[in-house]
C-alpha cells in the first residue's frame, strides 16, 4: 500500500532523491580504452569486474594439425613486439614431435576492424592455404559503458573458418595496475559467440604468473606492451593451443632477453594455469581435426 506524503514531508524526500541522482551521475565518468599500440595505461581507479574469469563452457576440440604448418598472424604491436610469431614457430620446431612451422605476419599495425577492409591483409589471407590464423587487436571499452563494432573481427574469423584454417583469438594481457582481464575476455568471447574460434587463456596466464611471482617483469616500461619474458609467456600459451603438447616438455630455445632459467620458470607457471583452463578453449573442429 502506498501512502501519500504531505507537502512538508515531500520536500526532504525530493532533496534526497536529487542528491542521489547527482552522486550517480558523478560516478559514471569512466574512461574508454582504445587498444592502440601507443596507448599508455589509463587511470587504475577505473571500475572493472574483479571477478576471476572461469574456463569457457563451450565445447573445445584439440586441433590435430599435422607436422607442417603455415601460420598467419593478424594484429598490431602486441603481436609484433619481441618477435612473438617467430617465438611460437621456434617452439613448434623444437617440440617433440617436431612441427615444421612457417609463420607470416600481416603488414602494418592495425585493429581487426581495419584489417577486415585492408586490401593487403585480405590479399595475404587469400594468397595460400593457411593452417592457423591468429587474430589480435579488437578494440574495447575499459569502462564497459561504450562499445566498439566487432563486425570486422567476426567477418575475418568467418573467412578463416570457411577457408578450412583454425582461427585463434589472441586476447591480450591486462595492462599494469588495471583490473581489465574480464573485460578483455568478454570482448573476444563476443566474437567467438558469433563465429567459433579458439580463445587461449593468455590473460589468465599472465594474471596467474604475476600472482605467483610478483617479481616477474612481463610488461614493458609503458605498462601496456609485453616485455621479452611476457611475449615468451604468451607464445607458450599459443604453442600449447596449436600443438596440444605440454609446455613443460619444451626444451630451452634461443630467445633474446629470456634466460634458460627464466624460460623454465615461465613454462612451469604456464603449465599450472593450463591445467585449470585448456589451451584449446573454444576451439572448433578444423578441417585437419
Amino acid at each position: 500500500m502506498q501512502a501519500k506524503l504531505s507537502a512538508g514531508r515531500r520536500l526532504p524526500v525530493l532533496i534526497a532523491l536529487l542528491a542521489l541522482g547527482l552522486a550517480t551521475a558523478a560516478c559514471d565518468d569512466t574512461p574508454t580504452r582504445h587498444s592502440a599500440p601507443s596507448t599508455s595505461p589509463s587511470d587504475p581507479s577505473a571500475p572493472s569486474d574483479s571477478s576471476a574469469p572461469s574456463a569457457s563452457a563451450e565445447p573445445s576440440y584439440q586441433p590435430h594439425l599435422g607436422t607442417r604448418l603455415h601460420i598467419l598472424f593478424l594484429g598490431n604491436s602486441h603481436t609484433q613486439r619481441n618477435d612473438l610469431p617467430d617465438t611460437v614457430a621456434a617452439m613448434l620446431r623444437a617440440s617433440r614431435p617436431r612441427v615444421d612451422a612457417v609463420v607470416a605476419v600481416a603488414p602494418g599495425l592495425m585493429h581487426l576492424d581495419e584489417r577486415a577492409t585492408d586490401e593487403a591483409t585480405l590479399d595475404l589471407m587469400r594468397s595460400r592455404q593457411w593452417d592457423v590464423v591468429v587474430l589480435q587487436a579488437q578494440n574495447y571499452s575499459l569502462s564497459g559503458s561504450g562499445s566498439y563494432p566487432n563486425d570486422g573481427s567476426i567477418a575475418l574469423v568467418r573467412e578463416v573458418r570457411e577457408s578450412g584454417a583454425l582461427p585463434v583469438l589472441f586476447a591480450e594481457w591486462a595492462r599494469r595496475g588495471i583490473d581489465e582481464t574480464q573485460i578483455i575476455l568478454d570482448t573476444y568471447r563476443a566474437i567467438a559467440d558469433q563465429q567459433p574460434a579458439c580463445l587461449p587463456p593468455i590473460p589468465e596466464t599472465f594474471d596467474h604468473a604475476l600472482a605467483e611471482d610478483p617479481r616477474l617483469r612481463l610488461l614493458a616500461s609503458d605498462g601496456n606492451h609485453s616485455s621479452a619474458a611476457g611475449a615468451f609467456l604468451a607464445a607458450l600459451v599459443l604453442y600449447a593451443t596449436i600443438s596440444g603438447e605440454d609446455v613443460r616438455a619444451l626444451p630451452d630455445i634461443e630467445t633474446p632477453g629470456v634466460s634458460d632459467g627464466l624460460q623454465g620458470h615461465l613454462r612451469d607457471l604456464a603449465s599450472q594455469e593450463l591445467a585449470q583452463i585448456p589451451a584449446a578453449r573454444g576451439c572448433p573442429r578444423a578441417r585437419h581435426g
